[in-house]
C-alpha cells in the first residue's frame, strides 16, 4: 500500500481541519511532494465550495417575515386543517375505543392493561398541557419576532 492510499481516508478530514497535529503535518507534507493527491484536495474543495455556495438562503426585504407569518388565507387554512386533522384523529380513536371495549374476544386483563396505558397517557398529556398553558403566560419570548 502506498502513501496515496494510505492518507486517502485523511483528506477530507485534512480539508475540514478536523485532523489531529500529527495526522494533519503527515498529510500536509505529503500534498507538497504527491500532484495527484493536492489534484484530489483542490476537487474537493471545489466541489464544497460549490455545494456550499448554491445553499445560500435567500435575503427577505424588511417586512416580508411578518407578510409571511401573517398571510390571514395562511393562517386560516392551516387553522382548519388542525381542525379536521384533530376532529378524525379523536374520531377514529373513539371509534377504536369502543370496538376495543365491546370485543368479546379479548381478555379482561388485557382491556385493563391497555386502559390504564391509555389513561396514563392521557395524564401525561394533561400535565404538559397544563404546564404549558401556566408557562405561556409568562414566556418572556412569545412576543420575540422572526
Amino acid at each position: 500500500m502506498n502513501a496515496c492510499e494510505q492518507l486517502s481516508d485523511l483528506l477530507s478530514g485534512y480539508l475540514d481541519e478536523e485532523l489531529t497535529q500529527g495526522d494533519y503535518q503527515k498529510v500536509d507534507v505529503h500534498l507538497r511532494d504527491c500532484p495527484a493527491c493536492q489534484k484530489t484536495i483542490d476537487e474537493m474543495r471545489l466541489f464544497r465550495n460549490a455545494v456550499a455556495s448554491s445553499q445560500k438562503p435567500e435575503k427577505l426585504a424588511d417586512g416580508q417575515w411578518e407578510k409571511i407569518v401573517n398571510d390571514l388565507p395562511g393562517k386560516a387554512s392551516a387553522g382548519t386543517g388542525w381542525v379536521f386533522l384533530i376532529a378524525g384523529v379523536l374520531t377514529l380513536a373513539g371509534l377504536g375505543i369502543w370496538e376495543f371495549a365491546v370485543a368479546d374476544d379479548i381478555l379482561i386483563g388485557v382491556k385493563i392493561g391497555v386502559g390504564a396505558v391509555g389513561f396514563g397517557v392521557l395524564l401525561l398529556f394533561v400535565s404538559v398541557l397544563r404546564q404549558r398553558l401556566i408557562s405561556w403566560r409568562t414566556d418572556k419570548y412569545k412576543d420575540v419576532k422572526y
